[in-house]
């Protein structure tokens, strides 16, 4: 399909000079953007405090987000892991490899993002040459890795590397094929919990891969409900921990925040990262504390909860798909402990979540409503 539409562009380019197809790959691959200094494309951000996780965003500078770090996962990674527990690397070039080997061993989880990088040879594949070689030393070293990309196999990383790796035995690629969002849904570790995701940053629409584990090493994670691919792979076991996303959490507009971060924090929670409130040493005032009881219940529950300073208060409830249900509270708090009771009005049983914010400080938790 991805031949077809190539050709097809350029022998519209041949027969007229119409506009080009801000969704067609092969006319982005026309309009790449101009190349900057070596010294200005690649940041690194390490961990300040605790070396939980390093955030990867691989040649970010067309498919990733306009401001970096990427605003969705730096939010995710405060709340669940902590201000200063987590580093970040940044390539803002084609050809520019990610950390080294060295830099990626500090950390207990590298999540490496592609994005919708897509180019394939002449030019360098999403994970370059020493990109791959470093990750496959970190696996084999023990390390974990959760790598995320909707064209890594087009672009020209082995499926016989992805399957030593990340035990990806298969592969369709572009089962999904120029759509603006798709529901998913997580299963096993993250099971429960879904939410519509968006094209990266709406450069191009989803070319997703339906993907295969092998089912004597790994499972499914994650799944697109619309057509029952799935869309992530989990390898817990073995000598290390990988996983594999075709397709990227991606809500630019944070609409579905409590589904996405209670994925997120499953996934961080299967590699055995320490989550924020768990961390040794961490100081209580960058923390939020946030208790709903009774849970289940069927009508009313209390929802308790402690800020650190005195500030503009938010707490905000939504459905498991991440819809906005009411907001419990929107103004001033002081310092210290304080409560609310949600009583539940004309809305079916379910999960929902609780949202929590103070200043830069976000708490969520689920709750489960029945009869």
């Amino acid at each position: 399909m991805k031949n077809v539409l190539t050709t097809c562009v350029i022998l519209l380019c041949i027969v007229s000079l119409s506009a080009a197809n801000p969704y067609a790959k092969a006319d982005n691959d026309q309009n790449r953007p101009v190349v900057k200094a070596r010294s200005e494309m690649v940041r690194y951000i390490p961990a300040t405090r605790q070396n939980d996780v390093l955030f990867v965003e691989d040649w970010a500078g067309t498919w990733g987000p306009a401001t970096h770090p990427d605003p969705l996962w730096d939010s995710l990674l405060t709340a669940l892991v902590g201000a200063g527990n987590f580093g970040w690397f940044v390539t803002l070039e084609l050809d520019s490899n990610g950390p080294d080997l060295a830099t990626m061993e500090q950390y207990d989880l590298v999540i490496w993002n592609c994005y919708d990088h897509w180019f394939s040879a002449p030019d360098p594949a999403a994970l370059t040459g020493t990109d791959q070689t470093n990750i496959s030393n970190l696996l084999f070293n023990g390390g974990k890795c959760w790598l995320i990309g909707q064209d890594i196999l087009w672009s020209g990383v082995p499926l016989s590397w992805m399957d030593t790796h990340f035990h990806l035995q298969s592969a369709v690629q572009d089962y999904a094929y120029g759509i603006e969002s798709t529901p998913v849904e997580g299963q096993n570790e993250i099971a429960g919990f879904n939410m519509i995701v968006m094209s990266d940053y709406e450069s191009n629409p989803f070319y997703a891969d339906d993907l295969t584990p092998d089912p004597a090493y790994a499972h499914s994670v994650l799944e697109d409900t619309d057509s029952s691919a799935v869309v992530g792979i989990f390898y817990p076991a073995g000598d290390w921990a990988s996983a594999f996303w075709s397709i990227d959490l991606r809500d630019s507009l944070f609409a579905y925040w409590p589904a996405a971060s209670a994925m997120v924090s499953g996934m961080l929670t299967a590699f055995g990262v320490t989550g924020v409130n768990e961390t040794p040493g961490e100081n209580p005032i960058q923390t939020l504390q946030l208790n709903v009881s009774p849970d289940p219940f069927v009508r009313v529950t209390t929802i308790s909860f402690e800020v650190p300073v005195a500030s503009h208060v938010t707490m905000d409830i939504y459905n498991n798909i991440g819809q906005h249900i009411t907001t419990l509270i929107d103004g001033h708090q002081s310092a210290g402990s304080h409560s609310i009771t949600w009583n539940r009005t004309d809305i079916p049983n379910g999960v929902y979540f609780v949202r929590l914010t103070c200043d830069d400080l976000v708490s969520t938790t689920n709750v489960v409503v029945t009869r």
